[in-house]
């Protein structure tokens, strides 16, 4: 039952993100420049703080979800014009497992995540300030490559904590504001993934 109602609740509304996400990948500038690199993140993060304040409010979540997944997408294309579009989809497609296995382990582990999540959602936060610092510096890529492998295991643990308590989300929160929080890290996590594989490659 609880799987049923992730699935028929969350899951679509997910996957309009995420669909949004690869339109923006697919059809993104081949040669967008800095400056419309910096539009494209600008309005990425205008309409993440959108969805964030209006990720309750019936169609505006659902609306804002769909735009947010798009500006992501060619944000990134701008950001990594010359990663291929397949090269998205394998991380994608591996974040689906470390998804399937966080879900595991947080189902199992129950209110035990919670403090877990509660710090790992803070360092989320300097992790990601961390990579302005990155870009800034102009780290080694090796630098780079362990950076990335340090957010695949916060968001890995992100999504367990997040999975932990979902069974009494799926009760106090609509599908499409679970789906925003699913849809973020599950695309942090692809990040994450893509840029640590590349450094391997």
């Amino acid at each position: 039952m609880f799987w049923t109602r992730f699935l028929l609740q969350v899951v679509p509304f997910t996957l309009l993100g995420l669909l949004g996400s690869m339109v923006g990948l697919w059809f993104g500038p081949q040669e967008p420049g800095s400056t419309f690199m910096l539009l494209a993140g600008v309005v990425s993060l205008l309409l993440f703080i959108a969805l964030m304040t209006f990720k309750s409010v019936p169609g505006w979540n659902v609306g804002l979800l769909a735009a947010l997944g798009i500006a992501l997408g060619v944000f990134l294309r701008a950001l990594a014009a010359d990663v291929m579009f397949s090269a998205w989809l394998l991380s994608a497609l591996l974040a689906v497992l470390v998804f399937a296995v966080a879900a595991w382990i947080g189902r199992r582990m129950g209110s035990r995540m919670k403090e877990v999540g509660i710090g790992l959602w803070l360092l989320s936060w300097a992790y990601l300030m961390g990579w302005a610092v990155i870009a800034f510096l102009g780290l080694d890529p090796v630098f780079t490559t362990a950076w990335a492998g340090a957010g695949v295991l916060i968001f890995s643990g992100l999504a367990a904590a997040w999975f932990s308590s979902l069974e009494s989300q799926l009760d106090a929160q609509p599908g499409p504001a679970l789906a925003a929080d699913l849809f973020v890290l599950f695309l942090n996590l692809t990040i994450a993934l893509r840029v640590f594989s590349a450094g391997w490659a």
